[in-house]
């Protein structure tokens, strides 16, 4: 923190106290109050855990099972990794070699980025990451360490009914008022920066729990309006959702930055295992640890328990019952484990609301007592309200059912307390603000699902929605619907173009909500819908194309069981898919589809990859814990065929396995001269910063015959040096800038080294240019480039060099221009005018040369321009850009200009339409210009035989 803040926490003293003290020069005392209060308040809050468990007592503290979770940066459209709803599996293997995912430390991503998206599927761990977040800064500020900015949590529901600010101060409050917040924040403690030069940061959680497409829309975009507006300096954005439609995303911004946070590696789940474990008090939690991650494999559940939310559901069955097998499917989790919560519920229940209620008579204390026999099945029916939309408060809802109805002689105040103590009894439910909310979005999907077993109309509706609705009409001919299909008698494929597109027939195109879609398919089949459910798979998988079996891969991924018989007829249709001409889907994404389906042939295709794809067969089979993946990353990492970037990658990846032959590879990548310079370049970084004794010598090699002329990769390789040996970096750059040129071009990398010896004042760098302008067959953009560099040292000999090349190439005569005219040099303008003039010059030239003359005040831009927009072959190329700064600088000499641009007749009708109605906007009514434009004929009929070259149309 910077030493002239008004507010600095310091930690003293022992035994656990901590006490916060404040600068009495503080400008707003009460602010400080307020925001010391607000740091207290919301470390305690990020503490607790946000989701009850199984076992007597308090959850653990989030910050003693946390792990720290890495993030990969996606781009816009990609889908999540194992993401059901979209039906893709592993998205990011398909992004190019040169243009890997950027993976990263997701705290590190919190605090560099200004704005993001956090997008990941259901159970990932967004919200204890933003929790986990808020109570690092708010320990780091209480230590007396600077932040990037000072975070606060709000709930996405909360800004649907209030102004931003409004109701952040309101969510802040309600949230923080049981962890001894005294006083209300208002809006004014929002609206300026907590600190001096530290900005607010909005950590909105939840978004996609916003049912409403309308108000995600308007939330969105008023935090977009935020962030496109001067207050992006003020607050910082994160917005954590599941996976949604990209154009509602994109209303946040299009460039915001968009990261995925990773599923649990193998080893990170043995450590988080063991983490919640030792919460629970396990005496030798690594052992148990180990144990647990064998029952889950022999469980099936090894793809489910790497999201975390599963994964701390398993380890507290496992801790209660560790004889005891694990669930085998996704609902059985959530059954069990909702069962033992309801159990321990039912246990450490307080008898007091009840017994508040004898005063009013047995009468009403049986209606206690059969509302909380039927609260099972008014969970479920609260559940689904909320799937479908009810937004209103939680308690209002279960009050109108007919279960919950008060008895006439209760006061309503009295009832409505008793219900409320009722619910949040359950465990199931958490106080939020001032109402109650489920504990987890996956839970209301769970009790949402299970209430299609007690609803007959329910399960019809869901049904239709999960099956019937998900396949549409498309192709060409998709328009003429179901009929025409019918009596063409099949559907058919376009001979020429995607095969993943038919020409008629209908597609399956999943919807949004594949994390209930797989609870509600387990509950269809506990009813009178369950043949029809099966019928309804098999029908995706035999017909469903490669969406479809991407959709039933990602729900047997997310623990949906599914037949024998509708995973076999999905790796099928997958096959079949693979072998069709022109398919844009490779083998690997194949045989990972037959992997995620269970099918043996998916593991051999993987194991079997040869080619540039052994990278992604190699992240397919880690990504699962398979152990052949460590010798195939190694194998791309030190093959001198593979493309430079996925040899990084892969070595990177081992460190991932983990294998520790990932240091060995990095050092193969650094001394391999076949492989690009930025890519050498860090691998070598990658070394030193292990502390590898190679780095240093490789880092030296490199530099010594840099290979490649890329001035950011230079400068970061001689940062790199000055930090380990800076002693070495003047004699290095030396000999970098003094190496001969190579034929007719400079030696790569001489040019930059001279740059920077003449930044640091080193004379060899005017040295170096001389020798280079002494090779007469060194070519002209070289030379051009060397004379900048005399320019920009102050010697006379660098303009004069540049005025000689001015009859050189049409790209070398404009940066000679371009450079001239910014150092105040007459011949820059002449350059420019030569250009302008030159009719061999390309036309666009001309334009930008003519554009800098009349920029630069010469009347010289305005002769030309009437020359151009005359000329039937290049008048196209004059824009509105130049005819703003004609009409700003020549007034009414510029229209003939517009005169003769309204008058070309190779401009299209509308071209020239535009350029009559400007002469008529810039004359006055007395003009004779304004009555020429009203009665160009043209206006009227395009005329005949007139050739339309316009490539603006």
């Amino acid at each position: 923190m910077s030493g002239d803040s008004a507010f600095r926490p310091w930690q003293v003293g022992n035994h656990n106290q901590q006490h916060n003290h404040f600068y009495s020069a503080a400008p707003d005392s009460d602010r400080a109050r307020r925001l010391a209060a607000y740091l207290k308040a919301a470390e305690r809050a990020a503490r607790e855990h946000p989701y009850a468990g199984v076992l007597p007592g308090i959850a653990p503290p989030l910050t003693t099972v946390h792990l720290r979770r890495q993030v990969q940066r996606r781009g816009q459209g990609e889908a999540s990794v194992a993401d059901p709803a979209s039906g893709a599996l592993q998205a990011g293997r398909s992004a190019s070699p040169a243009q890997a995912p950027e993976t990263a430390a997701a705290d590190t991503v919190l605090d560099s980025e200004p704005v993001c998206l956090l997008v990941s599927g259901p159970g990932s761990g967004k919200s204890s990451l933003l929790r986990a977040h808020v109570a690092a800064c708010a320990q780091r500020l209480s230590a007396g360490e600077a932040v990037a900015a000072l975070p606060v949590l709000v709930a996405a529901s909360a800004l649907t009914d209030a102004p931003l600010l409004e109701a952040v101060a309101q969510a802040a409050t309600a949230q923080l008022r049981r962890f001894a917040l005294l006083e209300a924040l208002p809006v004014v403690f929002f609206r300026d920066d907590p600190l001096p030069g530290v900005p607010w940061q909005l950590l909105i959680d939840g978004f996609d729990e916003i049912v409403d497409p309308a108000a995600r829309r308007a939330v969105l975009g008023m935090l977009g309006e935020v962030v496109a507006s001067g207050h992006g300096k003020r607050y910082r954005v994160a917005v954590a959702s599941r996976p949604l439609a990209d154009d509602e995303l994109s209303l946040l911004g299009e460039n915001v930055p968009r990261y995925e946070l990773l599923s649990l590696r193998p080893l990170e789940l043995t450590a988080f295992a063991a983490r919640w474990l030792r919460a629970l008090g396990q005496p030798e939690p690594d052992a148990a640890a180990r144990s647990f991650r064998g029952a889950v494999d022999g469980a099936g559940m090894t793809e489910l328990a790497r999201t975390p939310l599963a994964a701390a559901m398993l380890c507290q069955l496992y801790a209660v019952q560790p004889d005891r097998a694990l669930p085998a499917g996704r609902t059985e989790l959530y059954e069990r484990f909702l069962t033992a919560l309801h159990e321990r519920a039912e246990t450490e229940r307080p008898t007091g609301p009840s017994l508040k209620l004898a005063r009013h008579g047995p009468e009403v204390m049986a209606r206690a007592h059969q509302l909380a026999a039927a609260l099972p099945t008014l969970l479920a029916r609260l559940a689904a309200d909320r799937h479908s939309g009810d937004d209103r408060p939680v308690v209002d809802i279960v009050l109108g059912y007919p279960e919950a109805a008060r008895p006439p002689s209760v006061p309503a105040k009295a009832w409505r307390s008793h219900v409320s103590e009722l619910l949040r009894g359950t465990g199931l439910l958490v106080t939020v603000g001032d109402s109650l909310a489920f504990t987890h979005w996956t839970v209301l999907e769970y009790l949402a699902a299970r209430h299609l077993t007690q609803d007959r109309q329910a399960a019809r509706r869901a049904h239709r929605a999960l099956f019937r609705d998900g396949w549409s009409w498309s192709g060409p001919l998709a328009k003429l619907g179901s009929d025409f299909a019918i009596y063409m008698g099949s559907e058919g494929t376009a001979e020429h173009g995607d095969p993943e597109v038919p020409l008629w027939g209908q597609v399956w195109k999943p919807g949004p909500d594949g994390s209930y879609a797989g609870f509600a398919i387990d509950a269809l089949r506990e009813t009178r819908w369950a043949a029809r459910t099966d019928r309804a798979l098999m029908r995706i998988a035999r017909s469903g194309r490669l969406a479809g079996v991407r959709y039933l891969a990602g729900l047997a991924a997310a623990g949906t069981i599914l037949r024998p018989e509708v995973t076999a007829a999905a790796a099928e249709t997958a096959l079949q898919r693979e072998a069709l001409p022109g398919a844009r889907h490779g083998p690997v994404h194949i045989a990972e589809t037959l992997f995620a389906l269970g099918d043996p042939r998916g593991e051999e295709r993987l194991l079997s990859t040869t080619g540039p794809s052994r990278r992604y067969a190699a992240e397919a089979l880690a990504q699962h814990g398979h152990p052949a993946a460590a010798s195939i990353f190694l194998s791309v990492a030190t093959d001198p065929t593979a493309p430079s970037y996925d040899r990084l990658n892969t070595a990177h990846a081992l460190d991932e396995v983990p294998d520790a032959r990932g240091t060995e590879a990095l050092a193969v990548i650094a001394a391999a001269p076949e492989v690009g310079t930025s890519v050498r370049l860090h691998a070598t970084s990658a070394l030193v910063e292990r502390g590898d004794q190679r780095g240093q010598a490789l880092l030296q090699a490199l530099l010594d015959d840099w290979p490649e002329s890329l001035r950011h990769s230079l400068r970061k390789a001689v940062e790199l040096l000055a930090a380990l040996a800076p002693d070495r970096v003047p004699d290095t750059l030396r000999r970098l800038a003094l190496r001969p040129a190579r034929g007719d071009r400079s030696a790569p990398g001489a040019l930059d080294a001279a740059r920077l010896l003449l930044q640091r004042g080193d004379p060899c760098a005017r040295q170096a240019a001389h020798v280079a302008l002494a090779d007469p067959a060194l070519r002209d953009m070289d030379r051009f480039h060397w004379l900048v560099l005399l320019t920009d040292a102050g010697e006379a000999a660098g303009p004069d060099g540049l005025a000689a090349l001015a009859d050189t190439s049409v790209s070398v005569r404009q940066q000679v221009a371009t450079v001239l005219t910014a150092c105040g040099d007459p011949r820059g303008l002449e350059a420019y005018a030569s250009l302008a003039e030159d009719h061999a010059v390309p036309a666009h030239a001309r334009y930008e040369a003519a554009h800098a003359l009349t920029a630069a005040g010469d009347s010289r831009g305005l002769a030309i321009y009437l020359q151009m927009a005359a000329d039937p072959e290049i008048g196209w190329v004059v824009g509105d850009e130049s005819l703003d700064l004609l009409l700003r600088q020549h007034g009414t000499r510029a229209h003939p200009v517009l005169r003769a641009l309204a008058d070309n007749t190779v401009l299209s009708r509308h071209r020239r339409r535009h350029f009559a109605n400007r002469l008529q906007a810039a004359a006055r009514p007395d003009d004779p210009a304004h009555a020429l434009a009203r009665k160009r004929p043209f206006l009227r009929r395009r005329r005949l035989g007139s050739r339309n070259t316009d490539p603006s149309g």
